[in-house]
C-alpha cells in the first residue's frame, strides 16, 4: 500500500510542478513573440499560461510515466505492485487524463481564440530587413514611419546608398514570427531546440483532432500510448542500470517520432497507404499507426516478459549458491 500511494503521489507531484513550469516557459516564449526592442515585457499572462499548460500537459504526463519508470531501474522490487500501479497510471493518463486536457484545450480555444495582434515598433534602432537597414524616427499609430533606409546590399537603382523616407508603411517581414528583428536574433531558439517542438506541436495537433473526431479516432491515435507502455520491459535490457535508462529514453523519443512521420506522411507514404487499405478493419482513420504501435507494443513486452523471468530465476539461482 505504502508502494501504491507513493507511486500515485509521486506521479501527481511531477504532473502538477512539470505541468506549471512548462506553461510558464510556453506564456514567457509567447510573450517574447511580442516584444519589440526598448519595450517593457509582460511578465506574465493568465491567457498564454492556461494555453501553455494545455499544451504541454500530454507531454508531462508521458515524462513522469518514463521517470516512474527509471525510479523502477534505480529502486526495483521483488513484488509486482510498482508494474501494476504504472499500467494503472498510464490507462489513467491515456484514457482520462490527456483526453480531459484535449477537451479542456478545445473548450479554451473557442471560447478565447487569439489572433496575432499589432505591435507598433519602438523608433531609435537599426533593422535589418531584406534589401537595406531601416532606421525608424517616428512610427505612427496607423503603421506608418519617418526615418533612414540604409542600401547595404545595392538593391536600389539610386547612387547614393542613404535614403530617407517619410510615410512610408514599416517593413517587418523579416521579424516574423516575432515582432521586432531585433527580438528575433536574439532568443530565436536553434533547430535543436525548433525541431523537436515541431514534432510534438504536430503530434498535439493531431491528438486534438483525434479527440474531436469521436473515439474510434482518439482510440487510433492511444496507441501510441500501448507502446510507449511497452518500454517498461526495456528495464531488462541490460545488468548495468545506466544502460536500461537510456534505452528506455531512447525508445520513448524513437516510438513518438516514428508516430510522428506517419501521421506527417513522411514514412514511406507508398508502403504506408497500400498496406493500409488491407488493413483497413484496424480502423477507419490510420490503421497502420493502430498496426505500428502494436507490434511495437508486443515487441517490446514480450522481450521484457521473457527477460524478466529469465533474470528473476538467474537471481534465484544466485541466492541458492549463496546459501550452499
Amino acid at each position: 500500500m505504502k508502494t501504491a500511494i507513493s507511486f500515485i503521489f509521486s506521479f501527481i507531484l511531477m504532473c502538477v510542478v512539470g505541468t506549471v513550469f512548462a506553461g510558464l516557459l510556453f506564456m514567457a516564449g509567447i510573450d517574447l513573440k511580442y516584444l519589440v526592442a526598448g519595450q517593457p515585457l509582460s511578465l506574465f499572462s493568465l491567457e498564454f499560461f492556461l494555453r501553455g499548460v494545455f499544451f504541454t500537459f500530454p507531454l508531462i504526463c508521458v515524462i513522469a510515466q518514463l521517470l516512474l519508470i527509471l525510479y523502477i531501474i534505480r529502486h526495483p522490487a521483488e513484488h509486482l505492485i510498482p508494474f501494476l500501479m504504472f499500467v494503472i497510471i498510464a490507462l489513467v493518463s491515456w484514457l482520462i487524463l490527456i483526453p480531459c486536457d484535449m477537451q479542456l484545450a478545445d473548450t479554451y480555444s473557442k471560447k478565447a481564440h487569439v489572433e496575432d495582434k499589432y505591435v507598433q515598433l519602438s523608433t531609435g534602432y537599426f533593422r535589418e530587413e531584406v534589401g537595406g537597414v531601416y532606421y525608424y524616427t517616428r512610427i505612427l499609430p496607423d503603421g506608418t514611419a519617418d526615418g533612414v533606409f540604409l542600401d547595404v546590399n545595392g538593391s536600389s537603382a539610386r547612387k547614393s546608398g542613404i535614403f530617407p523616407f517619410y510615410g512610408t508603411s514599416v517593413t517587418n517581414a523579416a521579424a516574423q514570427p516575432y515582432a521586432d528583428v531585433l527580438v528575433k536574433k536574439a532568443v530565436q531558439p536553434s533547430e535543436v531546440i525548433a525541431y523537436p517542438m515541431k514534432v510534438y506541436s504536430s503530434l498535439i495537433e493531431n491528438a486534438l483532432s483525434s479527440w474531436q473526431a469521436g473515439f474510434g479516432a482518439w482510440f487510433t491515435f492511444a496507441t501510441l500510448g500501448l507502446a510507449l507502455l511497452a518500454v517498461y520491459g526495456l528495464q531488462f535490457f541490460s545488468s548495468w542500470r545506466l544502460l536500461n535508462s537510456f534505452l528506455i529514453v531512447l525508445a520513448g523519443l524513437s516510438i513518438a517520432f516514428l508516430n510522428y512521420l506517419v501521421y506527417s506522411e513522411k514514412f514511406f507514404p507508398d508502403f504506408v497507404g497500400g498496406l493500409s487499405e488491407h488493413i483497413s478493419f484496424l480502423s477507419s482513420t490510420n490503421p497502420f499507426i493502430v498496426l505500428l504501435n502494436f507490434v511495437i507494443f508486443i515487441l517490446f513486452a514480450a522481450f521484457g516478459i521473457v527477460m524478466g523471468i529469465y533474470r528473476h530465476k538467474k537471481r534465484l539461482a544466485n541466492l541458492s549458491d549463496d546459501e550452499e
